[in-house]
């Protein structure tokens, strides 16, 4: 993958030329509207046909000259040189976070705020999928099969792949602990450490700021093509400072989605760490959000949206730095946390559906609670999944002893097989489970 050019310099020479440019695109309401609401970059207008035989160099610099004079500088998160890095929500951008607050006032599609039950499922779903999917947006070695079975059981991470997965997902678990704090450089090294404990060469650089004079790694895709350069670390704590204020502050009024981007752009920008900072960028997203009582975050992944966009991920992050603008950050972030919503949303429909159609069948297992019918449920869909009495314990939030119970239940009932593996006991799907569950129906 390339990196795009950046936008050309206004010659003086054109002087003149531009501001013809601009009184003539003025007239021109379509052109401005499409290029403002695709918010389209240099990369893009530069080979799109501009009206009135307009150079695209003119056009480039009529449109980024109006989107100047539309923003608004964000004073406490800067460029490398110390010039604030500025924003404006155009009226798509609008549109979206109208989008959003509906969403996020019925996130699963219910008239009213999800059972306990229905909350902890969710929430779990969630916290996999982001834990997971923020491993593996930085090369963690593993499927995403073998993740889920990983957190399910609760096992010891054995490869380097698996330790990142679990350590996200423990710093997901501490998050919403986390949210009741304000932001402060320490608290920062302390969820990075979390992150990325046991997983750097040097077990010291874990909750670590680089300091002055280090060399600074540079941000590369899995192609290795070099992205982004990060700032110099000297006075790399009073950048820090200045993003920890405007994390914690509630003037001047910044949308909570909106400002829990900017601290996910500002970090990677910066780079503070090591190794990690794009996890650390991710989590801090969700702390932000979280601070400011946006529970519905709880059930919505948006890295299993960026894992599929990695491309559109990484040039969202070059189109600002190179021009200084955050709506190419906000806007594809925007774009992909509505995905992120429809995602959820087709997830409970398939749920719904399965489950409904899993009541139907056990309604003539009285017998069995509802922690059971929902593994049954899982089994029917998934014969081959393997279950332990931990990975059931945390679903469901249970003490071990009522775990076991549930499952030793169904074996006893032969609706599952038991067997031990190591010190653990594992279970799954009897062979016959089908047949058994509509044998009694039809019975």
């Amino acid at each position: 993958m390339r990196v795009p050019k950046r936008p050309p310099e206004l010659d003086e020479a054109q002087f003149m030329e531009f501001w013809a440019a601009r009184r003539q695109l003025l007239q021109e309401r379509g052109y401005l509207a499409a290029a403002q609401d695709r918010y389209l970059s240099w990369d893009e207008i530069r080979y799109r046909p501009v009206p009135g035989e307009i150079a695209p160099e003119l056009a480039w610099h009529v449109l980024a000259d109006l989107r100047r004079a539309n923003g608004r500088s964000v004073s406490h998160l800067t460029d490398a040189i110390g010039d604030p890095f500025r924003y404006h929500l155009t009226d798509r951008m609008m549109q979206e976070l109208l989008w959003l607050e509906g969403a996020a006032a019925d996130p699963l599609g219910l008239t009213a705020r999800p059972s306990e039950a229905d909350q902890k499922r969710f929430m779990l779903r969630t916290m996999m999928e982001e834990a997971i999917s923020s491993s593996l947006i930085e090369g963690a070695a593993t499927t995403r099969r073998e993740a889920k079975a990983l957190l399910r059981a609760g096992r010891r991470p054995s490869t380097h792949g698996e330790r990142m997965i679990v350590n996200n997902y423990r710093t997901i678990e501490r998050l919403a602990e986390w949210a009741d704090r304000d932001l402060s450089v320490p608290l920062l090294c302390e969820i990075h450490a979390s992150i990325t404990q046991g997983t750097l060469e040097d077990p010291a650089d874990a909750g670590r700021v680089q300091a002055p004079g280090e060399q600074r790694v540079r941000v590369v895709d899995l192609e290795g093509t070099v992205f982004h350069t990060p700032p110099s670390a000297e006075g790399m704590p009073a950048r820090l400072e200045r993003l920890c204020e405007f994390a914690n502050a509630e003037e001047p009024y910044v949308p909570p989605v909106i400002r829990a981007m900017l601290l996910h752009f500002q970090l990677a920008y910066e780079h503070p760490f090591v190794d990690g900072n794009g996890r650390t960028a991710r989590a801090l997203f969700y702390w932000s959000l979280l601070r400011r009582r946006s529970w519905v975050m709880r059930y919505v992944s948006i890295s299993s949206v960026l894992l599929g966009k990695r491309k559109q991920y990484n040039l969202s992050y070059v189109h600002t730095e190179q021009t200084g603008d955050l709506n190419y950050f906000l806007v594809f972030q925007l774009k992909a946390l509505h995905q992120a919503f429809d995602n959820l949303a087709a997830y409970v429909a398939r749920k719904r559906t399965e489950v409904a159609s899993a009541e139907a069948a056990l309604r003539h297992w009285p017998e069995l609670n509802h922690r059971q019918r929902q593994l049954v449920a899982v089994a029917l869909d998934d014969p081959a999944r393997v279950f332990t009495i931990e990975e059931h314990r945390r679903a469901h939030g249970v003490v071990y002893q009522t775990a076991r119970s549930d499952l030793l239940a169904l074996v006893a009932l032969e609706l599952f097989e038991k067997w031990r593996q190591g010190r653990a006991h594992r279970f799954k799907a009897h062979p016959a489970l089908a047949d058994a569950i509509l044998g009694r129906s039809k019975g």
